[in-house]
């Protein structure tokens, strides 16, 4: 099974382009799609793909844990680190093109390694405060 997993678009970021992050597609097992584009996202993109600008912004996450879904709501907790370091994008901007293409996704909601994040209850999008600028 195919899907797609966005990357960080360097080159479009440097000239202020939206949307700074670009589709590429993965295979994925089809048991557990969701945790799959997941992986694929956290082992990057490619050497062609880098080659290309794309990069895997990891605000200092070093993976994932807790991926679930239900209600409509994707939540997945960062593991190892979080951190914008002031920049207005962040690991955020992969993950919630990556989530939301899911028909049972509507809203993702991400945490910090110690699971917290602004907006957790609700039908919303919500990010930690360590991935806010």
């Amino acid at each position: 099974m195919l899907k797609g997993v966005y990357f960080f678009n360097e080159s479009r970021f440097a000239v202020g382009k939206e949307p700074f992050v670009t589709r590429v597609v993965r295979p994925v097992l089809p048991g557990t799609p969701a945790t799959g584009v997941m992986d694929r996202l956290f082992a990057g993109p490619t050497a062609s793909e880098y080659a290309s600008g794309l990069r895997l912004l990891q605000s200092k996450a070093t993976g994932f844990a807790g991926l679930s879904i239900g209600g409509g709501v994707a939540r997945v907790r960062l593991t190892g680190g979080c951190s914008s370091g002031g920049s207005t994008a962040s690991i955020a901007n992969e993950i919630f093109p990556t989530l939301k293409p899911f028909t049972t996704v509507g809203f993702v909601k991400i945490y910090d390694p110690a699971s917290h994040t602004e907006t957790p209850s609700g039908r919303r999008d919500s990010i930690p405060f360590c991935l806010e600028p």
